[in-house]
């Protein structure tokens, strides 16, 4: 079966009604509480970088990381809250969606994938520390696209 992309985000979609629908299950739902399909999609791509930069790895790598240790004293639902939880779907341009604790804690999506990517520093000990107690001053320099992100979500 060829691979059926969503019509609003251009992300993969792979549950049948998203196939049928030819829009994922998140766009839809922004669609029908009448947010703009150009809102949508414009948002998602302002995330979207053509490759990944260095360091960085997966959002659930980084959540079993986490999960696996807890005397790092970080849960993976302050992680959750760190990384603005669905707001790269959400979109900043909707009211009322929470914020970011640091710029390093914005999550960038790889163009056509719905795969979350933060940097690789969030699943160590020193990252688990700092999105618990919200004290960033030894995280290492975020992205440009993380910095711009954050500027603008604040």
């Amino acid at each position: 079966m060829a691979q059926v992309l969503c019509k609003v985000c251009g992300k993969p979609v792979k549950a049948t009604q998203a196939v049928a629908n030819t829009c994922g299950a998140r766009c839809n739902k922004l669609a029908l509480a009448g947010v703009n399909a150009q809102v949508i999609a414009s948002a998602h791509k302002a995330y979207s970088v053509t490759a990944i930069p260095t360091g960085f790895t997966g959002i659930a790598q980084v959540h079993m990381l986490l999960a696996n240790n807890p005397q790092w004293g970080c849960t993976v639902a302050r992680m959750v809250q760190s990384t603005g939880g669905d707001r790269p779907y959400l979109l900043p341009a909707i009211k009322g969606v929470g914020k970011y604790a640091h710029a390093i804690c914005v999550p960038l999506i790889a163009a056509g994938s719905k795969a979350r990517m933060l940097p690789a520093w969030l699943g160590t000990q020193a990252g688990a520390i700092a999105m618990a107690t919200g004290n960033f001053t030894g995280a290492p320099k975020a992205h440009t696209l993380q910095l711009a992100i954050f500027s603008k979500a604040k």
